[in-house]
């Protein structure tokens, strides 16, 4: 191989490891950006259980497109997980600059969790108080050859 093919070579494989370094580092913060803003009201009171309705607002102040997986929410007392919503296999395109709401997870706390760590979430409900709770969401982030974990913690409160 010459010394000009061997020049060039390098330099083409150069311009694309910055091209790529770029790009990374590019996705990487716009997945940084991504912000997650959940709202969780009393949907239902039974016998059974306890259901929460919980609306998340996923907003993309990027100029990047990008996709993420269905989210995963957790109600949380005192440490403890006291309900979960179903996992789902979907992904959601979030648009550059835009918003995304997914309405109506319904998270269930069931009657078994009653007699444990939700005594106190059952009590305060059928006081009129508010409860206060953490509100976990989890989702995965698709940055096109490569996908990251993203999670958020927020205080919650629910009235009846």
């Amino acid at each position: 191989m010459s010394a000009t093919a061997k020049i060039l070579t390098g330099t083409l494989v150069g311009a694309g490891v910055i091209a790529v370094y770029g790009y990374v580092k590019k996705l990487k913060k716009t997945q940084a950006e991504l912000e997650i803003i959940p709202t969780a009201n009393l949907y239902q009171v039974t016998w059974n259980a306890i259901v929460v309705r919980v609306d998340v607002l996923l907003k993309n102040p990027t100029k990047g497109t990008f996709s993420i997986k269905f989210p995963f929410v957790k109600l949380i007392s005192n440490g403890t997980t006291v309900g979960s919503s179903q996992a789902v296999n979907k992904d959601i395109k979030i648009p550059s600059y835009g918003e995304v709401v997914i309405s109506k997870l319904l998270v269930t706390i069931p009657v078994t969790s009653f007699f444990s760590v939700a005594s106190d979430v059952l009590k305060n409900i059928q006081n009129k108080k508010p409860v206060k709770l953490t509100l976990k969401v989890m989702t995965t982030v698709s940055l096109g050859w490569t996908e990251l974990p993203y999670e958020t913690n927020t205080e919650v409160t629910i009235k009846k």
